[in-house]
C-alpha cells in the first residue's frame, strides 16, 4: 500500500510540474502579445542500438546511452565517456532513443555532438506508437558533414507539431569519419498549441 501512496505522490509531483511550465503569454505590449514560454526539457532516459559502453549501462556514463541523458557535460571536442558512442567506428546507421518527462507540443530539438559531429541522418519524434521524421539529411555531396566541433545542432521546426511527444530518436550515419558522439538532447515544446492572429493570442 505504501509503494502505491509513494508511486501516486510521484505521478502528481511529474504531473503537476509540467503542467506549470510552457504556460503564459497573457502579458501584452504595444507591438501585440507575449508568446508563451517554452518548455525546455534533458532526457531522463535513453537506449540506443549500440554502445560502446553496452546497451544496458544505466545509471552509468561510460560511453553508454545514459551518457546522453541530462545536460550538456562535455565542453570539448574530444573523446569523453560522458557522451554516448556507438559500439564500434564505422558501423553503419545506428540510432539513439531519448525520452524526456513532459509530453509537449514540439517546437525544437537540440542536440550537442561533442565528437565527429554531422553524423546525424535523421531525427524523428514518437506520436503515440509511430515515428515521425522532422528532419533528414538531403545533402548527398557532404552527407551533413561539418567540422565544427563541439557543436550544437538545431532543428528547429517552422511549426510546432499537432502531435504531443515526450520521445526523441536520432539516426546516425556512423561511416563518418571517426567517432561520433552524442553528449546530450534537448527537447524544446509547449504543453498547448497557440497561435497568434491579429495580435491576438489564441490557444488552439
Amino acid at each position: 500500500m505504501k509503494r502505491i501512496i509513494v508511486f501516486a505522490l510521484l505521478l502528481s509531483i511529474v504531473l503537476t510540474s509540467c503542467s506549470q511550465l510552457g504556460i503564459g503569454g497573457n502579458n501584452k505590449t504595444e507591438e501585440g502579445p507575449v508568446p508563451p514560454e517554452s518548455m525546455r526539457q534533458w532526457a531522463f532516459k535513453a537506449r540506443a542500438s549500440s554502445a560502446y559502453g553496452g546497451v544496458l549501462a544505466e545509471g552509468n556514463d561510460d560511453w553508454s546511452p545514459y551518457a546522453a541523458t541530462g545536460k550538456p557535460d562535455v565542453t570539448e571536442c574530444k573523446d569523453d565517456s560522458h557522451a554516448w558512442a556507438p559500439a564500434e567506428e564505422d558501423l553503419g546507421m545506428q540510432w539513439l532513443e531519448l525520452e524526456y518527462d513532459c509530453l509537449v507540443y514540439v517546437s525544437a530539438v537540440n542536440i550537442h555532438e561533442t565528437y565527429g559531429p554531422g553524423a546525424v541522418q535523421k531525427v524523428e519524434l514518437k506520436n503515440i506508437d509511430t515515428y515521425e521524421t522532422i528532419w533528414k539529411c538531403e545533402d548527398e555531396r557532404t552527407g551533413c558533414r561539418t567540422k565544427e566541433c563541439p557543436r550544437y545542432f538545431e532543428v528547429k521546426l517552422e511549426n510546432m507539431t499537432e502531435y504531443l511527444s515526450d520521445t526523441v530518436r536520432l539516426t546516425l550515419d556512423t561511416d563518418a569519419p571517426g567517432w561520433n558522439e552524442i553528449d546530450a538532447v534537448e527537447l524544446v515544446g509547449y504543453e498547448k498549441r497557440w497561435h497568434i492572429y491579429n495580435k491576438t493570442l489564441y490557444l488552439d
